[in-house]
C-alpha cells in the first residue's frame, strides 16, 4: 500500500523507508501468535508501535530536510 501511494504522489517517496519495518514487526508478530500471554506478548505490541511511529518519524524528518532535492 506504501509503494502504490508513493507512486501515485499521495506520500512523499521517504515513506519508503516503512518498509525497513517489514522484517522486524514480522518477527514479533510471529512470536505473539506463538505465545499468546498477554504477560510475555505485550511488550512486542509496544516495540512493533515503537518501531514503526519511529521509522515513521524518521521518513518525516527526511522529507522535511530534503524536500525538493529528489524531485
Amino acid at each position: 500500500m506504501v509503494i502504490v501511494t508513493v507512486l501515485l504522489r499521495l506520500l512523499p517517496i521517504s515513506m519508503l523507508l516503512v518498509l525497513v519495518t517489514i522484517p522486524i514487526v514480522y518477527k514479533h508478530v510471529k512470536e505473539f501468535f506463538a505465545v499468546q500471554d498477554k504477560k510475555r506478548t505485550f511488550i512486542l505490541s509496544v516495540k512493533n508501535s515503537f518501531t514503526i511511529v519511529t521509522m515513521i518519524t524518521i521518513a518525516g524528518i527526511c522529507e522535511l530536510l530534503f524536500d525538493g532535492l529528489i524531485k
